[in-house]
């Protein structure tokens, strides 16, 4: 195992391999903020990058004795991922585990809190709107490279659990479906993603195929609107006349009474939130109570 970890470190340099493994906060990075310019076209979407699952991850309870990511190596990773080595984020989160942190708390305390600490440096200037850009891309990478373990953890897919993840038309960031999609995939559910331009596309898709449920992300109030008629759309035509409907994002957390507004059946904070849900709309359908 320590000659794993040391490898894993071996193309990290040395203030990074010493916040892997004492927790010390990383040097040789200038903090000063670039300065105050943005180009207007960019501040449109700074809405957008605020993550699906923001603040709700970090505050789950661990079991006792459980080894955590600290607040310096979720600084470190949000560093690495625009780092101009592609590869560096993925070793220093090999390296993270291999001090013992468990996958789910690479996913709930390592990367979604790097991933909203991006958002919160480009607010604060410390990051350009390209570098938060690579970053969520190769956070997300790092996800899909860690699936296999992470899915390989759960149970056998089976076909009553069909689900759809959709990302609202016109909404620029699906890292909380990602995240969702993997705790929802280890516990068996079979998953179909899909970006339809339209809620008429939206409604093709569960047209054709049956599913337990359809779930849906969106971070800005702009897309309540586009949001309320792909669930409507979805409501008319779907094969499953009790089709449940979850909707998630940095938006329902600020706004819950927004979730019935939209015309959706309940909210899920976070991937383990999501698996619950789904549970329920198993068992009851679209008159789950959660």
């Amino acid at each position: 195992m320590r000659a794993d970890r040391d490898k894993a470190l071996s193309g990290i340099s040395g203030d990074l391999a010493t916040s892997v493994l004492a927790g010390e906060p990383p040097g040789g990075w200038d903090t000063t903020p670039p300065g105050p310019s943005r180009d207007h076209a960019i501040a449109t979407l700074s809405a957008s990058l605020h993550l699906d699952v923001l603040r709700r991850l970090t505050q789950k309870p661990a079991s006792v004795g459980a080894v955590l990511p600290t607040a310096e190596q979720v600084a470190s990773l949000a560093r690495l991922s625009f780092d101009h080595d592609d590869a560096a984020g993925q070793r220093y989160v090999d390296a993270v585990r291999l001090t013992g942190v468990a996958i789910d708390a690479v996913y709930l305390q390592l990367i979604t809190p790097a991933a909203r600490q991006l958002g919160e440096m480009w607010a604060d200037d410390l990051c350009t709107f390209v570098d938060v850009t690579i970053g969520i891309g190769r956070l997300q990478q790092i996800v899909r490279m860690l699936g296999p373990v992470f899915v390989g953890d759960g149970g056998r897919a089976v076909h009553d659990r069909r689900a759809v993840l959709m990302a609202v038309p016109g909404e620029q960031h699906t890292f909380g479906l990602l995240m969702a999609a993997e705790f929802l995939r280890r516990a068996g559910w079979i998953l179909d993603c899909a970006a339809p331009p339209d809620s008429a596309r939206a409604a093709r898709l569960v047209r054709g195929e049956w599913f337990c449920f359809v779930g849906f992300s969106l971070s800005t109030e702009a897309g309540i609107g586009t949001l309320s008629a792909c669930i409507r759309a979805i409501r008319k035509a779907s094969r499953n006349r009790d089709i449940g409907v979850l909707v998630g994002g940095n938006l329902f957390l600020e706004h819950p009474d927004l979730v019935r507004r939209v015309g959706a059946d309940a909210m899920a904070a976070d991937g383990p939130c999501a698996v619950t849900a789904a549970q329920q709309f198993l068992r009851y359908g679209a008159g789950a109570q959660l």
